[in-house]
């Protein structure tokens, strides 16, 4: 099968790499948790495919420690009511600046009435009043992240979205893709995310000029409701696949470092699914 140069280097050195602003991180893998959690990353120390992490905040977490500071770490635009984050800019910009911060994720799930649940106008407003203006300090620049549901929702929220943003620009397609567990094997899991990836997005993005040619971020992505040995199978089939496709700029499987997911439920080891995201 015939690659282009820029698909080589990806494969070649495991550098997530984005149009416009190259993104340094030693891989693919990331760690997916929640700004107050339990610092459980010491876990994943050591791992040569782990190595970062994003929490839905500006920083690594409510002390600024919740990640080990050997992970780099992508900060996530969030808003008020009134879609309003005042620190944002004077918070995210240093840290890009001094090279702590490569990438930045716009809201997370806009599309989702129990997330960031912004109009697809307001989001548009939130990305030009604050991720515009980090465009060009150096960081690749994430779409709104999106779910992969149907109607109003997912992919067509995107679509909506860019007709409000038609002067912004990104680096890079953030997406989230879930599949229950009660509605499909765990073969079918596999092959939904990868037929998301390979055809589904694409023909999305051949419709937009914004979005052509853009590398894929899969920020989360999980088999709702799997056991931990279903779990961990998932992973081995789908980690391959993510980790070769050089149209995958970077992903996080939802388990983190939360107790029952990737972490035990003593809090002092991982799990099978945690094990084989750690290692495989």
């Amino acid at each position: 099968m015939y690659l282009s140069i820029r698909a080589l280097v990806l494969l070649a050195l495991s550098v997530i790499s984005v149009a416009g602003s190259p993104i340094t991180f030693a891989g693919k893998r990331g760690l997916v948790y929640d700004w107050l959690s339990s610092d459980y990353s010491k876990l994943f120390v050591g791992s040569t495919k782990v190595k970062f992490g994003s929490d839905y905040h500006a920083t690594r977490g409510e002390t600024g420690a919740i990640l080990d500071s050997i992970f780099g770490f992508i900060s996530t635009l969030i808003v008020d009511g009134n879609l309003q984050n005042s620190k944002w800019l004077s918070t995210v910009g240093p840290l890009i600046d001094s090279g702590a911060v490569k990438t930045v994720f716009a809201s997370n799930e806009p599309d989702n009435a129990g997330q960031a649940n912004l109009s697809p106008q307001d989001a548009a407003k939130v990305f030009k009043q604050y991720m515009m203006p980090l465009k060009g300090r150096g960081a690749g620049i994430a779409t709104p992240a999106v779910t992969n549901g149907v109607g109003t929702s997912g992919l067509n929220y995107l679509e909506t979205f860019l007709t409000f943003c038609q002067d912004c620009s990104f680096d890079l397609i953030n997406v989230h893709h879930y599949v229950q567990r009660s509605d499909c094997s765990v073969d079918q899991a596999v092959a939904a995310l990868k037929d998301y990836i390979d055809n589904v997005i694409p023909a999305v993005q051949a419709k937009h000029s914004q979005l052509r040619g853009l590398p894929i971020c899969v920020g989360e992505f999980w088999l709702w409701n799997a056991s931990d040995s279903e779990g961990a199978e998932y992973l081995k089939k789908i980690l391959p696949y993510l980790d070769n496709n050089p149209n995958v700029a970077c992903y996080q499987a939802f388990g983190g470092l939360w107790k029952g997911n990737f972490i035990n439920q003593a809090g002092n080891g991982l799990t099978q699914s945690g094990a084989v995201y750690r290692d495989y």
